[in-house]
């Protein structure tokens, strides 16, 4: 199986462009998981939760392994920055999962777009900061990526292009 993973700041189009590119493929689509927990329980969390939400999230994805391509708008990374930003600490368990994690492709997704409101997002003036994190990670760590930009028929077409050339 290839996975190719939605990974940035809020509100960069990491869901939209992976339901739509998981159409254009007939892929498996991985829902972000962190979503769903947090509307259970009105945004409220702490660091321990982040385990939980990373735990969940892992045995979702191994759910779909006889798929040949899956499509994940969520993964450790968003985790790991995520912890480290709000928290100031990353988990061990967090940090392993991110480091044995398996990704045919990373699709970094610019804060270029409009911030759509949403009661869960909560860092509308800090998308480039977080960005930067995403990608010194990205870097350091040398990942397979690509910085997707644009309006979201650029962004569906650099997937495309992306997915088809690795698949």
């Amino acid at each position: 199986m290839k996975r190719f993973i939605f990974t940035g700041p809020e509100s960069t189009g990491k869901s939209t462009l992976a339901i739509q590119l998981a159409h254009h493929f007939s892929a498996n689509y991985q829902a972000e998981y962190a979503r769903e927990f947090l509307m259970q329980r009105n945004g409220v969390y702490e660091f321990e939760d982040l385990d939980c939400i990373a735990a969940v999230q892992e045995k979702r994805w191994s759910q779909a392994e006889n798929a040949t391509i899956q499509l994940c708008d969520t993964d450790y990374l968003v985790l790991k920055i995520w912890s480290e930003y709000k928290f100031g600490k990353v988990s061990p368990f967090i940090a392993q999962g991110f480091a044995n994690q398996q990704c045919a492709h990373y699709f970094l997704c610019y804060p270029d777009i409009p911030w759509e409101p949403d009661p869960l997002r909560v860092n509308e003036h800090e998308r480039h900061q977080l960005f930067q994190m995403y990608l010194a990670e990205l870097e350091a760590t040398n990942c397979s990526f690509t910085i997707i930009k644009g309006t979201f028929e650029e962004r569906v077409e650099q997937c495309v292009s992306i997915i088809e050339a690795i698949r």
